[in-house]
């Protein structure tokens, strides 16, 4: 027995120095996991915060388009030649009113000719630009908004709003153009032409002919 004894091993028991790392060892395991369990909760809390606020943003632009819907834009001119663009609420309030343009004495006229060619040309004059005038062709058809304002700044006609507002003012410019304009037929040749009214004009030198008209149309 004594024999059998002497090859079972002592009970293995660590020393003081050895529990000690053992105990920091786990101490680490536990501050990293828990140091995990922060980084996960503080990401889902970003990500719900995140998510949060584009659901708000998207009811705020929400509200915003629906309550530019309910808006009406108009413009009129005042005593001083002056157009004034106007925005309403849906009670036809006035929620502001300012200075459209940066020229004056704004004009439109529409022109056309029937024989031997049908076109539409609208013009649009103007007092204070480095230009006086500009023409767009296949007034019949509608004009984009987009080459209207496009034409208009180029030759100096500046819209004195900002730049989430401009479209919109060239919009309603536009329909109060169309609206406004006085229309005019023109011979389409120089010298005789045959006009709507079933009667016959002889066209000079210094008269305004469509023919001239749409080819300087934009």
């Amino acid at each position: 027995m004594d024999n059998f004894n002497q090859f079972v091993p002592d009970t293995y028991v660590p020393t003081s120095g050895q529990l000690d790392m053992m105990a920091s060892y786990q101490a680490k395991l536990q501050y990293e996991f828990c140091k995990n369990q922060l980084q996960i909760g503080k990401q889902q809390m970003m990500l719900d915060q995140r998510r949060a606020f584009e659901t708000q943003m998207q009811e705020v632009k929400q509200q915003y388009r629906a309550y530019l819907d309910l808006l009406s834009f108009s413009i009129y001119a005042d005593t001083q030649g002056k157009l004034i663009f106007s925005i309403s609420d849906s009670t036809d309030a006035t929620i502001a009113a300012k200075p459209l343009l940066n020229v004056t004495s704004y004009q439109s006229k529409i022109y056309f000719s029937g024989w031997p060619e049908k076109r539409y040309v609208l013009e649009i004059s103007w007092e204070g630009g480095k230009n006086s005038s500009v023409y767009f062709k296949n007034a019949e058809n509608g004009i984009s908004p987009q080459i209207f304002l496009k034409n208009m700044k180029a030759r100096g006609v500046l819209f004195l709003l900002s730049g989430r507002t401009e479209k919109k003012a060239a919009e309603a410019l536009l329909a109060y153009s169309f609206q406004c304009a006085e229309t005019i037929e023109l011979p389409y040749y120089r010298g005789w032409n045959f006009m709507s009214k079933g009667r016959w004009h002889f066209a000079d030198e210094k008269e305004l002919i469509m023919k001239e008209v749409g080819e300087n149309a934009v």
